[in-house]
C-alpha cells in the first residue's frame, strides 16, 4: 500500500494554491452575484479541510494504522484538484474581461460577461456540487483520522 509522501503534502499545498487562485478569479468579477460569493465560501471551507489534512499528515502520517486513511484522503484531494483545474480552464479566457478593471474595452467586457452568463453559468451548479462532495468526503476522512 502506498504511503503518503512529502510529495503528497506538496500536492495538497498545490491544491490550496489552486483554490486561492480560483477564489481570486471569482472575487475579481465585478458585481459578482451571491452565487459567486457562495462558491468562494465553499472553496474556503475546502481549503480549510485540506490544510487540516496537511496538519494531521505532518503529525501522524507515519502511523501504520492511519496510512490507508491518508492514502484515501490524498486520492480525494487529487480528484478535487482535477475538478478545480477543469473549472479554472473553462473560466480562464473570461478572467481579463470579468475582472474589476476589465480589458479596457467596455464592449468586449460586456460581450464576454454576456457570453459567460449564457454559456458557463450552468457550469457553476455541478462545480459547486463537486466541491461540496469533496469537502464532505475529506471531512469524513478527517473525522475517521481524529478517532
Amino acid at each position: 500500500m502506498p504511503v503518503v509522501t512529502c510529495g503528497s503534502i506538496g500536492d495538497i499545498i498545490s491544491i490550496c494554491s489552486l483554490i486561492q487562485s480560483l477564489v481570486k478569479a471569482l472575487d475579481d468579477i465585478r458585481g459578482s452575484s451571491a452565487q459567486y460569493r457562495e462558491i468562494v465560501n465553499e472553496l474556503n471551507t475546502l481549503e480549510g479541510a485540506l490544510r487540516e489534512v496537511k496538519r494531521l499528515s505532518d503529525s501522524y502520517s507515519s502511523t501504520t494504522e492511519l496510512r490507508p486513511l491518508f492514502n484515501t484522503t490524498t486520492q480525494a484531494a487529487e480528484q478535487c484538484r482535477l475538478d478545480i483545474q477543469c473549472f479554472l480552464d473553462k473560466i480562464s479566457k473570461y478572467e481579463k474581461y470579468l475582472s474589476e478593471d476589465g480589458s479596457g474595452n467596455v464592449v468586449k467586457d460586456t460581450a464576454f460577461k454576456v457570453k459567460w452568463r449564457l454559456s458557463h453559468h450552468e457550469d457553476i451548479i455541478p462545480f459547486r456540487a463537486h466541491i461540496n462532495a469533496h469537502t464532505a468526503c475529506i471531512n469524513v476522512l478527517l473525522s475517521a483520522i481524529n478517532l
